[in-house]
């Protein structure tokens, strides 16, 4: 990952609350099993299966979807956890095309000077349950102009997040979202961590995301990842997911 130590971060003037769908990792609690076999989904396109090692910090064990890149002209690309392996502190991705795309609406520009392309996406996370419904997200938005052989002209971001209250989620707690932009590509980063006291008896589940980042490059190309994402104390298994969507060019 490229350092971003010289980089100007500047908070968002827009910030929008989306209803959308969204999830993470899975830090290894005292009695979960060594492995954990979640469901493949049947909605990725030609796929593949990716193992990443995480790190143990603290007697959990961490690790982050892989990060996805799109083309020029490329639409989608999804990673979905099919297993956890807490000996190992490894995970196992199922990576492919989402059959089905969600509509977002893409972050204003404003005038894109002649010459220029302009391009819009998005990086979503999401948790879901055993029956596969959100009940968390974290989604950066991005949109910005280009031309593939100069630096970026304009860029533009938000954020947004979701929970359902209907499984007594509460609303997201230090969550924000900033934006910065160099010569070669600009990139929007979002965060949130969210509550549920009544999902699991006498005990309180955590979910939360760290650097959830969409960049959008001088040559068209769109990436995304997620630094950092966890859900703990559950006594049910939940399931990650991570999505990079290119909506406009």
């Amino acid at each position: 990952m490229r350092s971003r130590q010289l980089q100007l971060r500047l908070p968002l003037l827009a910030i929008t609350a989306l209803l959308a769908i969204a999830a993470f990792a899975a830090p290894a609690e005292a009695g979960t099993p060594s492995a954990i076999k979640a469901q493949n989904s049947p909605r990725l396109l030609n796929a593949h299966y990716l193992t990443i090692r995480g790190t143990i910090a603290g007697g959990r064990c961490r690790v982050s979807p892989p990060r996805l890149r799109l083309a020029p002209g490329q639409k989608a690309v999804e990673a979905d956890e099919v297993s956890i392996n807490y000996g190992r502190c490894a995970t196992t991705w199922h990576v492919g095309t989402p059959a089905r795309i969600r509509y977002a609406v893409p972050p204003r520009l404003g005038a894109v000077p002649a010459g220029l392309n302009s391009s819009s996406g998005y990086e979503y996370a999401w948790l879901t349950d055993i029956p596969g419904f959100t009940l968390t997200s974290d989604q950066s938005n991005i949109s910005w102009a280009w031309n593939g052989s100069s630096c970026i002209a304009a860029s533009s971001g938000s954020a947004g997040w979701y929970w359902d209250s209907n499984t007594f989620w509460g609303r997201p707690y230090n969550n924000g979202s900033w934006i910065s932009k160099t010569c070669a590509y600009t990139d929007v980063w979002s965060q949130a961590s969210f509550k549920n006291s009544n999902f699991c008896p006498l005990r309180t589940v955590t979910s939360s995301y760290s650097g959830v980042n969409v960049e959008g490059w001088y040559d068209g190309s769109l990436e995304g990842w997620v630094d950092s994402m966890s859900y703990s104390n559950s006594c049910l298994p939940l399931y990650l997911h991570s999505e990079v969507v290119r909506v406009t060019g």
